[in-house]
């Protein structure tokens, strides 16, 4: 999990409404990245600050009608960038003009209820609406778990030769649950690709386990297929350049300690995720 799709997140783990697995994620990347942590607890205060307006009773200004409408009338004046109320220069002016926040929020139905954290705005006002998938793991299988909440497009590839393996539209609030199937004895590259999203790569074990070549060295996608063949795993890689270089020497039973050993050069980090999918991630 990447910093950006961890502040996508902030809002349902504010409320409690986050998803046990993708807790468990956010709250370890909250461990290794200060600044991420540091912008959540940014978050959560100003929401706080918010829900505490919505139960105060606060005398309106006879003169702030007016000069909102004034301010409004200047912001749609200017050609130069498009209108965003948050970028409104009075709302960033004294305390007395929390009021308006107040108002415009009941006005415009804020709720303080919404999915997308205060990071997945894009500018304009409009939500960043594509969902990433969770995963759930069956042996040699590995199931993309997608509940849209905005129409796309997820095209799954190999990652190895680049075909295009299926496309799948995703529809608002209908769930779809494609499986990447590996029936080879040996694991095989997939590649995500989610409408302009970060490609995600993800690799399937085969049938069967080979620890027969513990060392090896070529490309950060050769490493992962050979962890995979070595501890039948299936690997989550986002953020990762698949050209980078890496020698490794696989070792132990535990393929997350024997991962970081081998990344730690290269400056990369390994994660088991509580799905069973082991994440390198590039931060």
């Amino acid at each position: 999990m990447n910093s950006e799709k961890a502040r996508e997140f902030f809002s349902s783990y504010f409320e409690g409404s986050l998803d046990s697995g993708l807790k468990l994620a956010l709250e370890q990347k909250f461990k290794s990245d200060a600044e991420l942590k540091e912008d959540y607890e940014a978050f959560a205060l100003a929401f706080a600050d918010l829900n505490s307006l919505r139960d105060e009773d606060i005398e309106i200004p006879i003169y702030l009608s007016d000069r909102i409408a004034t301010r409004i009338e200047e912001a749609r004046q200017q050609q130069r960038k498009p209108f965003a109320l948050w970028n409104l220069p009075w709302l960033k002016a004294a305390p007395m003009y929390l009021a308006a926040i107040a108002i415009l929020g009941t006005g415009l139905g804020l709720a303080v209820k919404s999915r997308t954290a205060l990071g997945g705005v894009l500018p304009g006002g409009h939500e960043k609406q594509v969902d990433l998938p969770t995963f759930k793991v069956e042996g040699s299988d590995v199931t993309l778990m997608y509940q849209p909440h905005a129409s796309h497009t997820v095209v799954i590839k190999s990652g190895s030769t680049g075909t295009v393996l299926s496309s799948i539209k995703l529809e608002e609030g209908q769930a779809v649950e494609p499986k990447l199937n590996n029936d080879n004895a040996t694991a095989q590259l997939f590649k995500i690709q989610e409408d302009s999203e970060p490609e995600q790569y993800i690799v399937v074990p085969g049938k069967q386990s080979d620890s027969s070549q513990p060392t090896g060295d070529g490309t950060i996608g050769d490493f992962a297929l050979a962890v995979a063949n070595y501890y039948h795993v299936p690997l989550l890689m986002e953020n990762v350049s698949l050209d980078t270089k890496i020698k490794w020497t696989l070792d132990g039973i535990d393929a997350t300690k024997s991962a970081n050993t081998n990344l730690q050069p290269i400056h990369l980090s390994a994660d088991l995720r509580t799905d069973g999918m082991l994440s390198i991630n590039g931060h």
